[in-house]
């Protein structure tokens, strides 16, 4: 739930642009070393929400597996629909592009893999979809989140790779994050993730969420993937913390 070209928030910025953006920035531990870095960014403007995010490996991690992924979607806020989404993945050498359009009721893919080597040529693919009210990953997430604060389980509708999933989610509890950030009172919410994608980092089983009941955004997940589990814990908050929670109280 998401992993892109993000941080475009920096000081010298008007009031404005702070009022419109948000960057929540975490840190991913295998065991206990810390091995990936992730942002998300959230950004009003005019009629859309932009959703980037970005996530590589840092320290010990790029010393074992570099990975460096990022992409972004543009939604049409007032009802949470995507318009258009955008992934890149670069991990241990797969390395690949997305691009889903989604209008008139369809979704239209672009997928590009690059050659690993450089005699090897580049395959494109063109595909197209019935939408069905089906999301991209980063509305799907925020979806969840406008969900699990209003529900205790429900399902929530993704397109990706090619297939459509129906995502299962279940609020479970309540608990408190200690932080270096401050203590966050949240929902801690599982969800099932088993999704089929290419390349070597395929999610797995349950994934938990602990969502920030005043903010609305997650402080902490557990992340379970085939090669391993990660702890993923909140490190950074930039801009106006309030803006996710105000995009979803949005009646819709």
């Amino acid at each position: 739930m998401l992993l892109f070209s993000i941080l475009f928030i920096i000081s010298s910025e008007t009031n404005v642009q702070k009022q419109n953006n948000l960057i929540t920035c975490y840190k991913a531990y295998f065991i206990l070393f810390p091995i990936a870095r992730i942002c998300i960014s959230y950004k009003r403007e005019k009629e859309n929400l932009i959703i980037s995010s970005i996530a590589r490996t840092v320290s010990f991690g790029s010393i074992v597996k570099r990975i460096y992924n990022f992409g972004w979607s543009i939604i049409y806020e007032k009802e949470l629909k995507p318009k258009k989404f955008f992934y890149h993945q670069d991990e241990i050498g797969f390395k690949r592009e997305q691009y889903y359009i989604f209008k008139d009721g369809k979704i239209y893919v672009k997928k590009i893999l690059y050659g690993q080597k450089e005699k090897d040529e580049n395959i494109e693919d063109f595909k197209e979809y019935p939408q069905d009210d089906f999301l991209d990953p980063h509305t799907a997430s925020i979806t969840l989140y406008k969900e699990a604060m209003k529900y205790q389980n429900g399902i929530i509708k993704m397109f990706y790779e090619d297939k459509y999933y129906y995502i299962a989610f279940g609020v479970i509890g309540e608990d408190i994050v200690k932080s270096e950030l401050g203590n966050f009172k949240t929902k801690v919410i599982e969800v099932e993730a088993d999704v089929e994608t290419k390349g070597p980092i395929k999610p797995k089983g349950k994934w938990m969420i602990w969502l920030d009941i005043e903010k609305t955004f997650p402080v902490k997940m557990q992340l379970n993937f085939t090669l391993g589990s990660l702890k993923v814990e909140i490190e950074k908050i930039e801009g106006e913390a309030n803006l996710l929670k105000k995009v979803l109280q949005n009646p819709n």
